[in-house]
């Protein structure tokens, strides 16, 4: 468990109970969760992360905040990702902080960020984005104190490489560039990636990143990676990976969504990294969707539940 050193401040700390949210919905629109190996927490107590376990932080930038901010946040803020601020520097962090209407102190409190409406009592997702105690009583102190900076400097652990949250790829694929007719309001593509290695190859990581996000709604290109906005990225666990075959073809659907009245072009790519050492045992990971694509919710009607299963 992390140790939060003490502080001149006399405010007491302050925990959140988790948001319950619809893990159905998300298995429906596609969104990739993996679930984790260790036993599921309880609702509203998500577990320590392995990247905080046994340190000892402080509600300062350089030594706590910044690292809570590095691994919740950064992958989506900074340039080029979804999000439309970067947080990759303190300056970055505290300007925003001061001219924004919407305080980041109410958005973590609320749990509205990290976005992760999944319910944490079904299980331990291994790729959950949900907030530790922890962290949140850390990060609600630090704003609390007017968001210190602390002794010395923040070394980043993550090496970024702009346009990816995989790091470098070993290999791009590029989908051919596709343009949505001004008439048309969605649409799905296929397209076939043909790859030509002569032997099998384990990948490691995979992402999917769309050339116009506009317009793209989602990608799934099996073992290539898929995408949904917010989450384009998936590393896969120790001793695991998705197997592609010496040759193999890949069949990827784009679907398409956007206003009628204009015509807007895309051109998607495919980003993996491959196992170093190949000849590694290594578990297969197997993907099954769980869909239900034909339901009504009825008007008014206040609970409504879709099952699927597989």
């Amino acid at each position: 468990m992390p140790m939060i050193g003490p502080t001149s401040s006399s405010a007491g700390s302050i925990r959140i109970g988790a948001a319950r949210g619809m893990l159905v919905l998300f298995m429906m629109i596609g969104l990739n969760l993996s679930r984790g190996q260790t036993p599921a927490p309880a609702a509203g107590a998500p577990g320590e992360p392995d990247w905080l376990s046994g340190r000892s932080l402080k509600p300062t930038y350089t030594e706590g905040a910044g690292l809570i901010i590095e691994h919740r946040c950064v992958s989506c803020h900074r340039p080029g990702e979804v999000a439309p601020i970067s947080f990759l520097t303190y300056e970055e962090i505290k300007d925003w902080s001061l001219s924004s209407n919407t305080p980041m102190a109410a958005l973590i409190a609320s749990r509205e960020m990290p976005p992760w409406p999944a319910d944490p009592s079904v299980g331990d997702l291994a790729n959950s984005r949900l907030l530790s105690e922890t962290e949140i009583e850390l990060l609600l102190r630090w704003f609390d104190e007017g968001l210190p900076r602390g002794e010395g400097q923040y070394e980043p652990e993550t090496q970024w490489v702009e346009g990816w949250n995989i790091g470098r790829p070993d290999a791009v694929f590029e989908l051919p560039e596709h343009t949505v007719g001004a008439g048309v309001e969605g649409e799905v593509k296929e397209f076939v990636v043909q790859t030509d290695y002569a032997e099998d190859r384990w990948i490691v990581a995979a992402e999917a990143r769309p050339g116009n996000e506009f317009v793209v709604a989602a990608i799934d290109a099996g073992p290539l990676g898929s995408y949904r906005p917010g989450n384009s990225a998936v590393v896969h666990g120790a001793g695991t990976g998705r197997l592609l075959r010496a040759g193999a073809s890949v069949l990827v659907r784009v679907q398409y969504r956007k206003d009628k009245g204009f015509e807007v072009s895309d051109q998607s790519k495919l980003g993996v990294v491959f196992a170093k050492d190949a000849s590694e045992a290594r578990r297969e990971i197997l993907e099954e969707r769980m869909a239900a694509p034909a339901f009504t919710i009825p008007a008014g009607q206040a609970g409504f539940e879709v099952k699927a299963s597989f």
